[in-house]
Formats: structure tokens, sequence, C-alpha cells
């Protein structure tokens, strides 16, 4: 599945209160919704609805409670990712408010006095899935066009952008390892082929495969908290090449993070992904699910019982609304 191909296909809620629509880049990322106020101040879930009537960014509490919009506007806010210290939240504006195959930005946004920023704010560009590193120094993510991405890295405050790849590929869905000093992420060399998971130093080098390259694709990784596993989307029990996404039925798998001992975690029918996020105790993961009829919503799936793996995990939204990628806060 391409990135920039990413499409809510389900009939949106009802509700037009803060409803999307089609904007100009520059004015994508839209703005505080002053929801937070009340909530736990750490520990909260941030994750994207439509609830409002567009693509946008809602927070609930810990507990799958309290559910509340966060980030409204024109367009489409999704791909949250909190600061390690709580305070901001990075995510992706669109212009669509279905987010297709447009051009994005990564915004930013603080929740104690609602300044945004757009940290990127380019034409023509497809920037996605942002993520902090673990000191709050750098963000890490996805550039490019609807044909190729790369992984890049710029200041928390939007400059000095680069990216971090020498070599010529298709890469997308970065993730930092807890120390900082290495980016996990996916997609496929200039020869082709199914998408893998690779890793790279921080600091240069060549990036290594993790997974091997088979029939099948492995996409969409994440780095636990406590740096033992990484966690990852995979087709090998579907059929990638179908035109009905629900026969993609993608999984959620972990590995250890030198790529050893792959198992399966989730097993809906449909695909879950948009990516396997942690809990800041990684003993959990929170992620996408869209079954047979293409509505995603967000389920956990605890590691350590009581279900048997792969699982099906808990249904923690539960609405007739498409809810979509989500960001957990650490406490």
């Amino acid at each position: 599945m391409a990135l920039a191909a990413v499409l809510l296909v389900a009939a949106a809620c009802s509700s037009t209160e803060g409803a999307g629509s089609e904007t100009a880049v520059g004015d994508v990322c839209g703005y505080l919704a002053g929801s937070s106020a009340g909530l736990d101040s750490r520990g909260d879930i941030a994750y994207g609805s439509d609830a409002s009537g567009g693509l946008h960014l809602w927070i609930m509490r810990a507990d799958h409670s309290h559910h509340a919009p966060l980030v409204l506007g024109a367009g489409a806010q999704i791909f949250p990712d909190w600061s390690p210290d709580g305070t901001s939240l990075t995510y992706t504006g669109a212009v669509k408010p279905n987010l297709g195959a447009a051009p994005s930005d990564i915004c930013r946004i603080s929740l104690e006095d609602g300044e945004v920023t757009n940290l990127t704010n380019t034409e023509g560009t497809n920037e996605l899935t942002p993520t902090w590193s673990p000191d709050g120094r750098h963000i890490a993510y996805t550039s490019g066009t609807t044909d190729s991405s790369t992984i890049f890295i710029m200041d928390a405050d939007g400059t000095d952008a680069r990216p971090i790849l020498d070599t010529a590929g298709d890469y997308a869905w970065p993730s930092w390892s807890p120390d900082g000093r290495q980016i996990v992420f996916s997609g496929s060399a200039a020869d082709g082929g199914p998408s893998r998971i690779w890793v790279v130093d921080v600091a240069g080098g060549e990036p290594r495969a993790l997974t091997t390259q088979e029939s099948y694709g492995a996409e969409e990784p994440s780095w636990s908290p406590n740096g033992q596993l990484i966690a990852y989307v995979s087709d090998q029990n579907g059929n990638p090449d179908s035109d009905h996404p629900p026969d993609w039925n993608t999984d959620i798998y972990v590995m250890n993070a030198d790529g050893s001992d792959p198992r399966q975690v989730t097993s809906l029918p449909g695909n879950e992904h948009w990516p396997p996020v942690w809990s800041p105790d990684s003993s959990r993961l929170l992620y996408t699910a869209d079954g047979l009829d293409q509505r995603p919503a967000l389920y956990v799936v605890p590691l350590n019982g009581p279900f048997v793996l792969p699982a099906n995990g808990v249904n923690i939204t539960d609405t007739a609304c498409n809810e979509a990628t989500a960001a957990w806060r650490a406490p």
C-alpha cells in the first residue's frame, strides 16, 4: 500500500461540526480545539477521527474514556506523535479532508498555548508520519511524492531538514530507537521487490535489513520504549496484489530489535496497521483495524496475556465513525 494513497473509504459520521474541506497548503495545520482542559495531564491518547465531520485529531484518556476534539480545521489532520515532554504534538496536515494523494505538511501544536506551526510548508510534496527523537531535539518524517519517498530529519523547530539515506529506493514510516542513535523504517530498495524493515544509524552509514525479502512485505515499524522489540505490519497472510483492500489482510507482528524471532500478534479479518503504537510500558500495542467493511477503528492488544497470540484485540473506540492512527503519551 502506497503511503501517499491513504484514504478512508467508509462513510463518514453525520456530524458536520468542524468539518474539513479542501484547503491550500500552509493552512492545513488547523487549530487547538481547547479540549485538553480537564483531561489527565499525561497518559492521553491522540488519534484521528471523522467524528467532527472531517478527518481531525481527537483525544481520550488512557482508560479510553472522555473522547473530545483536539485539533480541528480545514483539510485533514492525522498521524499524531507526542513530544517527549508531552506538551506538544506533531502531526500530518493534508490539503484534502480524506488524506488522499495530495500535498501534506508536518505540523506542530502546543497544548500549553495553542500555538500552531507548519514545520515544512512545502508545495507538491507529501510529508507524513512525523516522529520525535527521544531527546525532543529532532523530528524524523517521510517526504516524497506519490511515486517515491524517503526519510528526512529536521530540528524540532522545522529548520535544517535533510535526508538521512544515501540509498535510492522508496522508504517511509520512521521510528526512533529509545537511545536516539538509530531509526527503523520500511520500504523497498531501488531494485524493487516487497517492502522490508530497515535500520540506520542517525550518525550515518548504510541501512541494514532486519527482515528478508520474501514474497510478502513488511512495513510500518515501531520501536518499543524499552528498546527490546520492534512491532511492524506484514501482509504474509494476505494478497497484497488484490484490488480489494480487505484481501491484503495485513497483521501486526513483533520481532526482537535485531530482527530475530518474528511472531504474529493480531489476526482480525482485513487490515491491522497505520502503524502499531506501543504503550509507554511496552506491554500493549495500539493500532488501526479496518475489517471487511473497511471502517477503521482503534484496537489494543496486550502482549503478555490474557489473550493467546495472535489475538483479535479489544476495540477501544467502537463507534460508527472512522478512527485511525494514534499516539500514546508517556506518563
